[in-house]
């Protein structure tokens, strides 16, 4: 290894541990640039250089890099079976890394990966149990909302699944993840539904456009004020939405042509 190598990989150490200190040790996301960080500092343990001592003996290795856990290792293998089509192996797996007992983030993102690979094999009661566990463990994890959607559409729950793309929509909007939040409102939008039950979609998409480049909005507030003639209760709540947009730093006429659009909604809550 040549010593500008050398000081390369000991910068890259040095920015994963800066990175992985700010997470939870079992957040599986991280699990990559876990074992990245590890392999290092073997690498240069096997070689007995010197330069990455005080790494090794900082706090936030210890607390960051760790020889990976139990439920890091399963988690992992399941990914890898999952990659590799391996969906009923996958699911193996995923289930013992739960059986580690992982703080509830790591858990309700393998609830969410177990119940992707349930859906490849077409066992979609058990896909939406993995589903509700994440949802429960982790109550605004947006992607977890969208898949039990998806999974409730495609076996004729549409009430459900619209609820659960609502959901996901909301959540992503309060993220400020806009362009998530325009996907989901306008593949609703795109789905065989009646006129009336595109109201909440609509407005979630002229909201997530608002935010996205406060443009092509006015039409799309025109067609839900001629919807919501035609409808007289609506079963949604818009808590988030208002608490969202109460807290977040909004330019004043965004906020204005959302607070507006909520309020035509809210006149037709049940």
């Amino acid at each position: 290894m040549s010593l500008k190598e050398e000081d390369i990989k000991v910068r890259t150490l040095e920015l994963a541990v800066d990175i992985l200190k700010e997470d939870p040790k079992d957040n599986p996301e991280n699990s990559v640039l876990r074992k990245f960080a590890i392999d290092i500092i073997n690498e240069f343990t096997e070689k007995k250089l010197s330069k990455i001592d005080s790494i090794k003996t900082s706090e936030s290795l210890k607390v960051s890099t760790d020889s990976a856990s139990e439920f890091e290792s399963w988690y992992d293998r399941g990914t890898g079976e999952y990659t590799n089509k391996r969906y009923d192996k996958a699911i193996i797996s995923f289930a013992r890394a739960l059986e580690e007992k992982p703080e509830p983030q790591s858990a309700a993102y393998t609830y969410n990966y177990r119940g992707t690979a349930h859906v490849q094999l077409g066992e979609f009661k058990k896909a939406i149990e993995d589903y509700t566990e994440a949802i429960r463990l982790l109550p605004k994890y947006a992607i977890a909302h969208k898949n039990r959607g998806i999974v409730n559409y495609n076996i004729n729950e549409q009430e459900k699944a619209f609820k659960n793309f609502s959901k996901a929509s909301v959540l992503y909007i309060i993220k400020d993840d806009y362009q998530s939040a325009l996907d989901i409102s306008t593949e609703m939008l795109s789905l065989s539904i009646k006129t009336e039950d595109k109201a909440i979609p609509l407005y979630l998409e002229c909201v997530a456009k608002k935010k996205i480049n406060n443009e092509n909005t006015s039409e799309c507030k025109i067609v839900l004020n001629e919807i919501l003639k035609k409808v007289s209760t609506l079963s949604w709540s818009s808590d988030e939405i208002e608490t969202w947009l109460n807290k977040e730093q909004i330019e004043k006429e965004t906020h204005t042509f959302i607070e507006e659009m909520t309020d035509s909604l809210k006149k037709h809550k049940k």
